[in-house]
């Protein structure tokens, strides 16, 4: 009785997990276009993925545009609700889902509008209060150069 009482102590982390449920969450973020010409509208695909094993609830998107370009749309699936800033200003986006199911993505297009020359950054980050067993993919960004003129 006693070594199964070790056992079931020496497995039980292991298990707990099995328990509540854990996913791999993973987002990742790449422009439509690089260089794009400045006041040009161009898009970042934000792709969403559960690698596992478990459904991930209170899924949490937050997605944040550096100071060289605006927000001008967003289109996301039916099941996210997206707060996002006015078409035309600058912020922060967020975007929640009920669930994300283990082995299914999603994608949003967010579209940019650059308002200075330079680098533009968007940067994503995918939260859920699941466990999750690999958090280094939870965060993903993409720079993209944006030019005066289509020749330079």
């Amino acid at each position: 009785m006693k070594n199964h009482l070790v056992l079931a102590l020496l497995l039980l982390p292991a298990l707990c997990g099995l328990c509540y449920g854990e996913a791999d969450l993973a987002v990742s973020v790449a422009d439509s276009q690089d260089p794009v010409v400045l006041g040009t509208n161009f898009n970042y695909v934000v792709t969403i993925s559960n690698n596992g094993p478990s459904v991930a609830t209170s899924v949490i998107l937050n997605d944040v545009l550096n100071a060289n370009g605006t927000f001008q749309a967003i289109a996301a699936p039916e099941d996210w609700k997206c707060t996002s800033p006015q078409p035309g200003t600058q912020g922060s986006l967020t975007c929640t889902a009920e669930h994300l199911d283990s082995g299914k993505s999603v994608t949003l297009t967010l579209t940019i509008k650059p308002t200075s020359a330079g680098m533009l950054t968007d940067t994503a980050n995918i939260t859920s209060p699941v466990p999750d067993t690999n958090q280094a993919n939870n965060t993903d960004y993409e720079d993209t150069t944006v030019i005066v003129s289509p020749t330079q």
